[in-house]
């Protein structure tokens, strides 16, 4: 269950477009602050974290802060005596620099509970607890960094920004929590590896950085390939991390690919059945590009728009929406692999046991489900399309 918690000066409106169950302070009437039991997801704007009760944050299994306050506020003693003299303009004014560096209005409720306001401004200093920040870099508000064009109110002006975030974290429990079976059932992940092992190119001198390295399958065809090179394996799951240094001896780190690398550092920078879990592909792809060293190489395998097509037929035959992963069209060299199953609950069981389930999908139903499974035929072969990408960078 996931839950969203607006910030100090808002209401359960500032959701609005955003899937879950909305919490209402009730600093303009109707709060909302009961939902129903069983551990959740929160998701919280601002100062919103500190809203909550502190038994539903018991409940909470991820917690992630958009816009999170990091520190004192400088202004909080002026708005206390503006909220003491009943002075809109106070809520006017903070509404405009949440949402700089854009110009939008935010319109100011008739009934407002100006006590509770200066209540809970208190609470703004107070420290964060562990979780997953995503912040924009032009907050007016609560500065911090992240979003490079986006200010305070990032669920309002860069929503879909903040949802493929959230839905990383998602990827990486999933990955997190299949660390221990992955190698051993990474049926596909393990024929890519061995078929780009048979193709390594020809590498210049300097580091090689692998994105997404699991528990090892490509490292160790990397060490075997390029022994005088420095290895770097990282992936975004700690456990994955931990499984890899504990198999190979190799030291591995925890790093987001997604984000941008220095310029001109890696010799190559390889990539196994990764990149299709990361946002904006083609702005990672730059990112990698600029990462080279003249002469470099990038050589990545990506699951790629052509594959599943059997649970695509099943969808369509039984009018079911498609709830996998939305994979992406690429240009390159493709290679179909094709896994036999029972049944497709053994094919979902296959995902869920290497930590590819994840989706941003809605859930099905149980009727749902069983309208899908009536019109998949059994046993089910499924097809994995792969996408090999090779590219060197220019010579200087």
């Amino acid at each position: 269950m996931r839950v969203l918690q607006h910030g100090w000066g808002f209401d359960a409106s500032f959701w609005e477009g955003w899937d879950g169950v909305r919490l209402d302070r009730g600093y303009f009437g109707n709060p909302m602050q009961e939902i129903p039991p069983g551990p959740l997801t929160l998701i919280a704007h601002s100062a919103g974290v500190h809203l909550v009760d502190p038994d539903l944050l018991k409940r909470c299994t991820r917690l992630v802060i958009i816009s999170g306050f990091q520190g004192p506020i400088p202004s909080v003693d002026l708005m206390k005596q503006r909220l003491r003299s009943r002075d809109k303009g106070v809520l006017v004014d903070f509404y405009r620099r949440c949402f700089r560096p854009e110009r939008r209005e935010w319109l100011v409720p008739e009934t407002i509970d100006w006590d509770l306001l200066e209540r809970d401004l208190d609470l703004l200093g107070n420290p964060l607890p562990p979780c997953l920040r995503l912040h924009g870099s032009k907050d007016a508000v609560a500065p911090g960094e992240g979003h490079s064009e986006a200010g305070h109110c990032l669920p309002i002006t860069h929503r879909e920004w903040c949802e493929e975030r959230i839905h990383q974290l998602t990827v990486t429990d999933r990955f997190s929590s299949a660390a221990a079976t992955y190698h051993e059932t990474a049926t596909v992940p393990r024929w890519v590896a061995r078929d780009m092992s048979e193709a390594l190119p020809e590498v210049p001198k300097g580091p090689i950085l692998e994105i997404g390295c699991g528990t090892g399958l490509l490292t160790e065809r990397l060490l075997e390939r390029y022994p005088g090179h420095k290895i770097e394996p990282t992936d975004l799951s700690p456990e994955m991390v931990d499984a890899c240094e504990a198999r190979l001896g190799v030291s591995s780190r925890v790093h987001d690919g997604s984000a941008p690398f220095p310029s001109g550092t890696y010799a190559g920078i390889f990539s196994s059945m990764t990149l299709q879990w990361l946002p904006q592909l083609d702005q990672v792809l730059a990112n990698y590009r600029q990462a080279l060293r003249p002469d470099g190489v990038l050589y990545l395998s990506i699951l790629s728009a052509g594959s599943f097509t059997q649970w695509h037929e099943a969808c369509s035959r039984s009018q079911i929406p498609f709830t996998g992963l939305a994979l992406p069209k690429v240009e390159g060299r493709k290679t179909t692999y094709t896994t036999t199953h029972e049944g497709p609950q053994q094919f979902f069981r296959y995902l869920k046991q290497i930590g590819a389930g994840a989706s941003r999908a809605k859930r099905l139903s149980a009727e749902q489900w069983q309208r899908l499974f009536a019109e998949w035929e059994s046993p089910c072969r499924i097809n994995h399309e792969v996408t090999f990408m090779e590219e060197r960078a220019c010579r200087s």
